[in-house]
């Protein structure tokens, strides 16, 4: 909560009331004089504490209590420095792979495109060829309907007359219908 500063530690009515120790702890060094100040952040959290025994009563003036106040003080500052640099630290790290990420991303995302566009323009090529083909075979169909178209308009014409004339025709003209 703030400084303690005691003469003799061993009259002072805090003396010996926190557990596990009721006094000065075995094999402790023997200590009258003590003098006990926090090290607080900015923020008010303890950070630690600068702790002062002697020997004798009476050591610990009001002025090494000042003074000790300002090296805690200082020593706060130093801390919570070391841990906002600790804290960009960790931040620098993390932007750095965040950056790396987005790089691997972006390149991965242009090798995508990239694939993409392969597969456009092959899809393109695919469909101007298939549309080539079609265009072939309709063609193909269409001279294979005519030249199929002659000949088997003369086959109708003539089996139209073998049909009509079989019944009383006369066996030449039947003879060139077959030839024919």
């Amino acid at each position: 909560e703030g400084p303690v500063r005691s003469g003799d530690i061993r009259k002072d009515p805090r003396y010996g009331r926190n557990t596990p120790y009721s006094g000065m702890p075995a094999g402790h060094l023997p200590v009258r004089s003590y003098l006990a100040i926090p090290v607080v952040s900015r923020s008010g959290e303890v950070l630690g504490g600068l702790f002062f025994g002697h020997p004798e009563p009476g050591i610990f003036t009001e002025r090494a209590e000042r003074l000790v106040l300002g090296i805690a003080a200082q020593a706060a500052v130093a801390l919570d420095n070391a841990r906002l640099y600790e804290g960009v630290q960790r931040e620098l790290v993390a932007r750095r792979q965040a950056e790396q990420a987005l790089r691997e991303s972006e390149s991965r995302l242009r090798n995508v495109l990239a694939e993409r566009e392969q597969l456009l323009e092959s899809e393109r090529a695919a469909r101007a060829e298939a549309e080539r083909l079609s265009q072939m075979k309709d063609e193909f169909l269409a001279t294979l309907s005519h030249e199929l178209r002659t000949p088997l308009n003369a086959i109708l014409g003539w089996a139209h007359v073998l049909k009509t004339r079989i019944r009383g025709a006369d066996a030449p003209e039947i003879q060139r219908g077959f030839e024919a």
